[in-house]
């Protein structure tokens, strides 16, 4: 009965108002709030390490109030408001283990102290940190595990902000407003899973998977695996971009690409690529070559074969012979008019015939120059001698030529007028 009373006279003495054990797990993070009375919001606040209150070693101590105040691994935030200042220890190691001592100074009274236990331990159902990758629009799920002493602890999930605070996003008692964060637990296989929706560039950034103990006075949250959530557009390759997935292993989840994607990713992909370009204008250009190719065989095969069907069909150019002196003067008219003429074999209405002497055209305006050929209506007579014609306008140069009516006679020396 003595010890007992002995050992509360020293607690007061000493100024030690309550006791609890923190656990955490290395590499993860705690954060321990201390309480204090109202009438202590003006003190200055501390906490230290050692075996004793009397003789521990400061580890930080608070500042302004309301404002962070960071020491190494350590931070401190007085929140005076409340009536209790928060201190969160990063990246534990087993070294980290020992007794320490939430303080309160009081000038003019011991101080008063709150005293913790801190316990580090190691286990393999959680990783340390892992990384996902979401789609902005999307949604991204993250798996927590958690160790089976925690099985009915208060689930947490926070994200860190500049000041390296965590802040609550969801658990078992909070939501986040609007509530984009959603929590579902899975007790038998002890861990629970975090979908966010409607993802923005602002959730890319760092958040803890973690558990929170709270009692009457005793309140401590334990973050054990860090995620690292990394929020990108989505691919505007042509080729369809795969599903993300999470560079862990079974501590978090995949997540598909989401139906909401804006449709501006799609616009990139109805361009035509410049290979197709390309392409085409090769196709094309060897077309067009072909085609000269085929046109021009085309022609040289034409000229080919009516090259000697030509040939067959021209005449050589015959001297215009006339007997008589061609020299003499008072003549209208001398020459034959049908010289170097081009004709066609085997057309019987041409207007230019052919030289043929054995051809008879009754009807051309022009005649061979066949002596033999009779030839009644013709305007232009022959030069054959032993033609006659009554009723030409220009009579020919023979001097035994009789042409009663003509009003140019002859030049014939026996014409009779």
């Amino acid at each position: 009965m003595r010890i007992l009373l002995i050992v509360i006279l020293l607690s007061f003495m000493t100024g030690c108002l309550s006791s609890f054990t923190v656990t955490g797990y290395s590499g993860g993070t705690v954060i321990i709030y201390c309480h204090y009375s109202t009438e202590d919001r003006s003190c200055e606040k501390y906490f230290c390490l050692g075996q004793n209150s009397l003789s521990c070693e400061d580890q930080i101590i608070t500042g302004l109030k309301n404002t962070w105040q960071h020491r190494g691994r350590f931070s401190l935030y007085d929140n005076t408001g409340g009536n209790y200042f928060k201190v969160i220890i990063r990246q534990l190691t087993r070294q980290d283990e020992g007794t320490y001592w939430c303080g309160v100074d009081k000038p003019t009274l011991p101080d008063s102290y709150t005293k913790v236990e801190l316990d580090v331990k190691n286990d393999d159902c959680c990783e340390k940190s892992v990384t996902e990758t979401a789609f902005l629009g999307g949604e991204a799920t993250i798996r927590c595990n958690y160790p089976e002493d925690h099985e009915d602890d208060i689930k947490y999930f926070c994200k860190e902000d500049s000041e390296s605070d965590c802040e609550n996003k969801i658990s078992d008692t909070y939501h986040e407003k609007p509530r984009r964060y959603s929590l579902s637990k899975r007790r038998r296989k002890r861990f629970y899973t975090v979908t966010i929706s409607d993802l923005t560039e602002d959730d890319t950034g760092t958040y803890w998977c973690g558990v929170e103990t709270s009692r009457t006075e005793q309140r401590y949250i334990t973050l054990i695996t860090q995620v690292k959530l990394r929020v990108i557009m989505i691919s505007r390759s042509p080729a369809t971009p795969s599903s993300p997935t999470s560079s862990s292993t079974p501590g978090t989840s995949t997540y598909p690409v989401p139906s909401s994607i804006s449709p501006s990713s799609s616009t990139s992909s109805s361009s035509i690529p410049m290979a197709f370009v390309m392409i085409m204008v090769s196709v094309s250009l060897a077309v067009l070559v072909l085609t000269v190719i085929v046109f021009t065989v085309y022609r040289w095969k034409c000229n080919k074969v009516q090259g000697p069907a030509s040939s067959s069909r021209q005449t050589s150019s015959r001297p215009n012979t006339h007997p008589g002196n061609s020299e003499e003067g008072d003549q209208d008219y001398e020459n034959d008019p049908a010289t170097d003429t081009m004709v066609y074999i085997g057309t019987d209405d041409a207007v230019y015939q052919t030289l043929n002497p054995n051809t008879a055209i009754q009807d051309s305006t022009y005649q061979t120059l066949n002596p033999n050929a009779v030839n009644q209506d013709s305007t232009y007579q022959t030069l054959n001698t032993n033609a006659v014609n009554q009723d030409s306008t220009y009579q020919t140069l023979n001097p035994n030529t009789v042409n009663q009516d003509s009003t140019y006679q002859t030049l014939n020396p026996n014409t009779v007028d």
